[in-house]
């Protein structure tokens, strides 16, 4: 799966007083039951880094693990930031180790604004890149004092399946050496001859042999180029899980949450943050409907004489989501990403998840 990235956000502030009354209440805990050890986790992408970081530190206790989604493949191979000119970067990576939450770096394929398949194929496909490789992503977390990494390679082709997962074996033993931990992203799946090509490629059983975690991005259900609708709508999630349980320990197992939306026009959708949705309903004058089958809320507006149809998730559609991994057993969840969020979250999180009981 080829993750569509969100668009940059803005302040919060005026729009968490404007659209409180929209958000529901946290799911109360079960009176006399011991909360269970659940997870959570959040990616942070380099361009929202700097108010992500803040928002990390304000919400420390709500979060296990954070995610600085910053570093990437170059194309000489090695691990650099996927974005230059971002002066203040080291400022903010270095708020997020001070703000309390483990952090876990993603590393990933995409660079200079690109999912690109090389030169990771070289990298897999070469006994002595991938040693190389694995050895200077060990490197990578030993030097930044990292418990562990996250690796996010997307656009794999079905037939560098058997060497990716040699490449996770390889680098799981390694960073096993070391005591660090190892968390690999993948692309959702329902069935092992998935219609995505890179979903095709992950063999979930043998991930989840090797690497500590594994993170399911269960969302994109809808996207970019998909008509508009939910991302992650709550049937398909149910079959996603079923998938992954039967191949994957449920101790690994970490489901993703998505914290954004699409606003389609003419036939595109544009990533937008939840916060910015909500913005646009406002200022539009539009009431977001909820749609119990989605289980995400949406809208339509019209804009210079283009109509447009958002699809979002707020902090009900994450209810939606956690309640779920409730009832089948989740223990770890993984939000994708800060973006800014939607009010309401931040609650529904503590109360509704960290301190809830199944």
């Amino acid at each position: 799966m080829r993750r569509v990235l969100p668009v940059c956000g803005a302040a919060l502030g005026a729009v968490l007083a404007l659209v409180a009354a929209a958000c529901t209440a946290p799911v109360p805990a079960d009176a006399g039951c011991e909360p269970p050890d659940r997870t959570t986790a959040m990616s942070v992408p380099y361009w929202n880094l700097e108010d992500g970081a803040e928002t990390v530190g304000d919400h420390a206790s709500e979060l296990d693990v954070v995610s600085p989604w910053v570093h990437g493949i170059a194309p000489d191979g090695t691990i650099a930031a996927q974005s230059s000119g971002r002066p203040d970067e080291d400022v903010h990576l270095d708020s997020l180790l001070s703000a309390g939450p483990d952090v876990v770096p993603t590393i990933s394929n995409h660079y200079d604004g690109e999912w690109r398949s090389e030169p990771l194929t070289g990298i897999l496909h070469d006994p002595a890149r991938t040693r190389s490789h694995v050895e200077a992503l060990a490197q990578f977390a030993l030097d930044g004092g990292f418990p562990g990494i996250d690796i996010d390679y997307e656009d794999l082709r079905p037939e560098d399946g058997p060497a990716f997962t040699r490449f996770v074996r390889e680098l799981a033993d390694r960073l096993h050496t070391e005591d660090l931990r190892l968390s690999v992203t993948v692309a959702p799946k329902t069935e092992d001859e998935s219609d995505n090509e890179s979903a095709r490629a992950l063999d979930y059983r043998a991930l989840g042999d090797a690497a500590d975690s594994v993170r399911i991005m269960a969302y994109d259900y809808h996207w970019e180029t998909s008509d508009p609708g939910p991302a992650a709508p709550e049937p398909w999630l149910r079959e996603v899980l079923g998938y992954a349980f039967a191949r994957v320990p449920a101790d690994k197992l970490v489901l993703g949450i998505p914290v954004y939306g699409y606003d389609w026009s003419e036939g595109y959708g544009t990533s937008v943050s939840s916060a910015r949705a909500l913005r646009l309903a406002q200022r539009h004058g539009v009431q977001p409907v909820w749609d119990e089958e989605g289980g995400s809320a949406w809208f339509e507006y019209q804009a210079a004489g283009v109509d447009h149809v958002v699809w979002f998730e707020d902090a009900r559609s994450t209810a939606v989501k956690l309640r779920l991994a409730r009832e089948l057993g989740v223990r770890a969840v993984h939000l994708w990403a800060y973006g800014p969020e939607a009010p309401g979250l931040w609650e529904e999180l503590d109360s509704g998840w960290e301190r809830a009981c199944p």
